[in-house]
């Protein structure tokens, strides 16, 4: 309980006898808000290289599942409409960037064209059956038109860890490595 003049009275009177005046305590000192700062720049500095790094290493990874889900979406559209779905990939095409497009028919984009980012680059890699190799698609059942790979690379990740591998079986599965 305080009482007036900043003094709080004490329960224990054989040890303190009397009050005691709380005019003591006080907020941080120079010295103290400058180690703390000194402390968080260190940090910053330890910290700022390996930032552009992981950036680019998620974006790697979003542009993986973005495409798998969209070949996912094809399949589940060719199941629902009960037709084939095509997926074609334009990479490294001038003027624009690494691109690919899912469609039903020609007049009709499942996903319309879709840009990956600068400093991604994709790769795919098709078994050239009936369709080009930059290309593929699933039939009316959801089994793959042709099995493959798509390779996707960013050029500013740590290069130990800078590929993704998005794999489609004639069955119509799809896994990211």
């Amino acid at each position: 309980m305080l009482s007036w003049g900043g003094v709080i009275p004490i329960q224990n009177k054989m040890r303190y006898r009397g009050l005691v005046c709380i005019q003591n305590i006080r907020g941080f000192t120079i010295t103290e808000l400058m180690v703390v700062a000194v402390i968080i720049a260190i940090g910053a500095a330890i910290a700022a290289p390996n930032i552009g790094g992981w950036l680019a290493k998620q974006r790697l990874n979003s542009s993986s599942r973005t495409i798998a889900a969209h070949l996912q979406q094809a399949r589940m559209t060719a199941l629902k409409f009960n037709k084939d779905v095509r997926i074609c990939f334009e990479n490294n095409a001038s003027p624009t960037p690494d691109r690919y497009i899912v469609e039903a028919d020609l007049t009709d984009p499942v996903v319309p064209w879709t840009t990956l980012e600068d400093d991604i680059d994709i790769t795919p890699n098709f078994t050239v059956v009936a369709m080009a190799a930059n290309s593929t698609g699933f039939d009316s059942r959801g089994l793959a038109l042709q099995q493959g790979s798509i390779v996707v690379q960013s050029t500013k990740a740590p290069v130990a860890d800078n590929t993704r591998t998005i794999t489609l079986s004639l069955g119509g599965s799809i896994s990211i490595r």
